[in-house]
């Protein structure tokens, strides 16, 4: 594996040891790269076509093996090229121009990602974009009444830990969760919101999981915090 750091425009020379197929004929041995820790994905998912190289495979075929077919393959340009992903002011475009079609439900969630090529005239597109707005995706996906009651959801548990936090009560009167803990759930929360303004973040496990927690966090504490309370009240 290559390790050395490449600077731009730079050029290297690899040696790669590539299994052969089991059948003999010509071949198209293409070359990409892999982008594996920010962003990961194909060079030529990202618009970087890859190198195609002409091989020949000779030899006297395996016993069993079928001989190859008789159609021609597919054009070089064609072999695992797709272009690259389109700016966000084109995928929000599309985003409200299907919601602007289905306003109150939407088209279904996690749909967006395999239909918005077409809206674009692309024939190929990578299915893994998303709309790149967590509230524009919501609102795509589920409509009007699916950003609402996330934004509901959302709202009433900031609402309650800011209550929370700042509860002036004498503390011989009630119970206050960590503020450190609920302040930081919350501060959480809000980092999430703000970085939905540009990426989508439901859809990925570990993140949306971190969300929930956070909002399981403020609510065990708000919760436990106002029964202990009703009951010295009592």
């Amino acid at each position: 594996m290559y390790k050395r750091q490449i600077q731009p425009g730079a050029t290297v020379a690899l040696t790669a040891t590539v299994q052969a197929p089991e059948r003999p004929g010509r071949y198209i041995l293409a070359w990409d790269m892999l982008r594996e820790y920010i962003g990961r994905g194909w060079f030529s998912q990202m618009g970087v076509p890859p190198a195609h190289v002409a091989v020949v495979v000779g030899g006297v075929p395996s016993p069993g093996v079928k001989p190859p077919p008789s159609e021609r393959p597919a054009a070089l340009s064609s072999i695992m090229a797709q272009p690259g992903p389109p700016g966000r002011r084109a995928l929000w475009g599309v985003a409200l121009e299907l919601w602007r079609e289905r306003p109150l439900l939407g088209i279904g969630p996690d749909v967006f990602r395999h239909i918005y090529g077409p809206r674009l005239g692309l024939t190929l597109f990578d299915s893994r974009v998303h709309t790149n707005n967590l509230y524009l995706e919501l609102l795509t996906g589920a409509g009007v009444l699916g950003l609402g009651a996330f934004l509901a959801l959302i709202g009433c548990c900031l609402w309650t830990g800011w209550r929370a936090l700042n509860d002036d009560r004498p503390p011989s009167t009630v119970h206050r969760p960590p503020s450190i803990v609920l302040l930081g759930a919350l501060l959480g929360i809000v980092a999430f919101l703000a970085h939905g303004m540009l990426d989508v973040f439901l859809a990925f496990t570990p993140t949306y999981a971190l969300l929930w927690s956070l909002i399981g966090i403020v609510a065990g504490l708000t919760a436990g915090a106002g029964e202990r309370s009703g009951r010295q009240a009592t």
